[in-house]
């Protein structure tokens, strides 16, 4: 019986060719050194973005280590994100002792600890200010955090009576007789009248709760402008920001800026409380 032939195994004339590579010294072979280094570049800058964006979206820029912060915060758009974050933070603590205030008699909270518990989120506002075009920012957001320092307005009003137990009220009324001096003069458009509005509904508001001249200062310096009484010279030299050419120098130019702020406050805050004494004993 005739043996069987077996098919060749061999490539045949149509059998497809292998590709030969080139040898052209001009090509550069994927294991190359510095292509691969270029490419981990690229593969880090992503990730480090992407972990900055869930440090935004989480809301923990503000506990981000200071040297990943202070980054953070020269990206575009790094004022908004920290005024959101310092709000929904802050909307957080003073609903959680809101309740907690409406059984007072239970759990001992009042109004005084949720104005104590507005501080660290205004001590963060001065970190705020620090970031460009964040002036509108800031002072709208020292509102809010005023309106959420005196929670459900339960009977025990702030506590003991004492003025001197609701640490917050003072800093926010500095806080907005500068801010509100600085927005006027960056935008002489703005409606203060809104805000005067709102701190006078405010006042009303609180006043039976034992809760009195919240934000007075502010109150007499917007009042003062919508009866067309000019800024007071104190404020022009308050709120003008030094403009640094050098570095050295810088922080001790700084330092002064925030004393001259600081006397201001203090200074337009102690008069509106005076004309406001006098107005109430009719002797203004």
């Amino acid at each position: 019986m005739p043996a069987t032939k077996r098919p060749n195994s061999g490539h045949t004339e149509t059998s497809p060719q292998p590709v030969k590579r080139s040898k052209c010294k001009d090509a550069m072979p994927s294991s190359d050194p510095l292509l691969a280094a270029e490419a981990r570049i690229h593969e880090l800058e992503q990730q480090v973005k992407d972990l900055h964006d869930w440090i935004n979206d989480s809301g923990m820029t503000r506990k981000a280590p200071p040297h990943i912060r202070n980054y953070m915060n020269t990206q575009p758009g790094a004022a908004t994100v920290l005024t959101k974050q310092i709000r929904s933070a802050a909307r957080q603590i003073s609903s959680s002792l809101s309740d907690k205030a409406l059984n007072y008699r239970r759990t001992g909270i009042t109004s005084d600890h949720i104005s104590q518990a507005m501080m660290p989120f205004l001590s963060e506002v001065k970190d705020l200010r620090e970031l460009p075009d964040s002036t509108a920012m800031a002072f709208d957001l020292v509102m809010d955090l005023a309106g959420y320092s005196y929670g459900h307005l339960d009977s025990a009003g702030s506590g003991e009576g004492d003025e001197e137990a609701r640490p917050s009220d003072e800093v926010v009324d500095e806080l907005l007789c500068e801010l509100a001096a600085e927005r006027r003069r960056d935008d002489s458009s703005w409606d203060f009248e809104e805000p005067l509005r709102l701190i006078r509904k405010r006042n009303h508001d609180l006043s039976p709760f034992g809760i009195n001249n919240l934000c007075a200062g502010t109150e007499e310096l917007l009042s003062g402008w919508q009866d067309g009484i000019a800024t007071p010279e104190v404020v022009s030299k308050a709120v003008e920001k030094p403009v640094h050419n050098a570095t050295r120098g810088k922080q001790a130019q700084r330092r002064g800026y925030g004393r001259n702020k600081a006397t201001f406050a203090a200074t337009i805050r102690g008069q509106a409380l005076a004309r406001k004494e006098k107005r109430k004993n009719g002797t203004a």
